[in-house]
């Protein structure tokens, strides 16, 4: 009798009722959750690159056009697997209740982040510099001196600022210009157009002067007369000591009338920067697919980097109560190095 009721008493003993759910914290199948939903979000991103890719030729590849540094996104991949050790020796210590090195270990895991960053930081810098930026990378010879020509035609307008400062529209204010050199070279007094001084009267003629060439060059860029292929290094340097703007076109095409523009007296400090940059078929395509990936992946580093502060901040007060939450980040850096891991190969190498 005793060998049938023991077990029912055991079990009568030990029974809590109706048990529902999985045997986990809500809060670790809640991050399982949404870390299914991040899956799904990047599937549909990298999947999306892979089949525009393919689907597009030719592909930008040349880094010294792309500006992709391999480098670095291989010290960032580096950067990322090191902190994720240190995020599973941050849980491990936290179980063991030793704080202080749970503290350090997400320290480490914060700076190493931030170093992430960093280094992104200094790639997005390069691309802002070579104009590898969506909508502004020419595709074809004509678009790329289209593109020159407006950057150029920014800095003539910058300097009419400068020469005839007021509230008309700057095409006013340059027509204002031209009717105060007229009115100082003629030797009038006229109130209402103020003669200039010797060096504004230099700086005056050369920009007006060089708004007509810039006048000329639209026309050629327009009508597509000109060669728009890039002259040699010879070619450029003739172009560039011609001594007018039909002859530099005839040695070097359009990028030799550029040249000419640009080495002209008291041109060239406000030329400076202003480059004709390298067409790149497919290029803004490229670019919009770059920055839309890489800056999502960062911004779920920063997100990362918040978690960590958000345990580092309790100093102290940190206690063996945290260790299922540490765990959590620690599944979401995970998850955040395991995307990068696809990235890099396919962004940087393939």
């Amino acid at each position: 009798m005793n060998a049938i009721t023991q077990p029912v008493d055991h079990l009568r003993h030990d029974s809590t009722g109706p048990h529902m759910g999985l045997p986990i914290p809500n809060s670790k199948l809640g991050i399982w959750l949404f870390l299914g939903t991040e899956i799904m979000f990047f599937t549909a991103l990298i999947g999306s690159y892979l089949v525009l890719r393919l689907g597009t030729q030719p592909w930008p590849t040349d880094q010294s056009w792309t500006h992709i540094n391999i480098v670095a996104g291989a010290t960032n991949t580096f950067v990322l697997i090191l902190s994720s050790y240190l995020v599973v020796l941050a849980h491990k210590s936290i179980v063991n209740k030793q704080i202080g090195r749970t503290q350090l270990a997400l320290l480490g895991a914060f700076i190493l982040g931030l170093g992430f960053l960093g280094i992104k930081a200094i790639e997005y810098k390069g691309k802002f510099e070579h104009h590898v930026i969506p909508g502004q990378i020419p595709e074809s010879s004509l678009q790329s001196m289209e593109f020159y020509l407006r950057d150029v035609d920014n800095n003539s307008l910058a300097w009419i600022n400068t020469l005839q400062p007021g509230t008309d529209s700057v095409y006013l204010r340059e027509g204002q210009l031209k009717a105060r050199v007229e009115n100082t070279e003629a030797g009038n007094a006229d109130a209402a157009l103020a003669p200039l001084n010797e060096s504004e009267l230099a700086q005056a003629k050369a920009v007006l002067d060089w708004r007509a060439q810039l006048e000329t060059v639209k026309i050629l860029v327009s009508n597509d007369q000109a060669k728009l292929y890039p002259p040699s290094p010879e070619a450029a340097e003739s172009a560039a000591q011609a001594a007018t703007m039909d002859e530099a076109t005839k040695l070097g095409g359009l990028e030799g009338s550029l040249a000419w523009i640009k080495h002209q007296p008291l041109i060239q400090d406000h030329a400076q920067g202003l480059y004709v940059a390298r067409p790149m078929l497919h290029g803004n395509l490229f670019a919009s697919l770059y920055f839309l990936i890489t800056g999502f992946h960062a911004i779920h580093v920063i997100v990362g980097l918040i978690l960590f502060l958000t345990v580092l901040v309790q100093g102290p007060w940190l206690t063996t109560l945290w260790a299922t939450y540490v765990e959590n980040i620690g599944l979401y850096w995970h998850f955040v190095d395991l995307v990068w891991i696809f990235l890099f190969p396919l962004i940087y190498i393939v």
